[in-house]
């Protein structure tokens, strides 16, 4: 059972729920260095819980600077050290285009719906 509340302390920029043992942030804007401390926090806030999968929906994510597709490596190589996973789902096409120029899409697991990310990680 969850003993913890995937929601708590949701900033404006993000959309978070729970299902079940995973915990899916929806980020709603950019990924820039202006937001990038509230990201930070976010995610840490996240990956410290008792979740075993961590989606970051990057749906309404319009724009992503180095500092913050970096900050998400950073993530992806911490969650993954605590033996659980960050999945990453709807990249609108720039955001697909970097993770594709940068290799990243060969080692993060990418779903083109978040239905489709849930469904195989569950």
């Amino acid at each position: 059972m969850m003993s913890q509340d995937c929601a708590e302390g949701v900033e404006e920029m993000f959309e978070v729920r729970a299902e079940g043992d995973i915990c899916v942030i929806k980020v709603l804007g950019e990924i820039t260095y202006v937001n990038m401390e509230e990201v930070k926090k976010e995610i840490q806030e996240k990956v410290q819980g008792e979740f075993r999968v961590y989606v970051l929906n990057l749906g309404s994510c319009t724009y992503i600077n180095s500092i913050g597709f970096g900050y998400i490596v950073e993530s992806f190589q911490k969650i993954k050290k605590e033996k659980k996973k960050l999945i990453i789902c709807n990249l609108v096409p720039d955001v697909k285009k970097l993770f594709e120029i940068t290799k990243m899409d060969t080692i993060i697991e990418i779903y083109k719906s978040e239905k489709e990310a849930l469904e195989k990680n569950r």
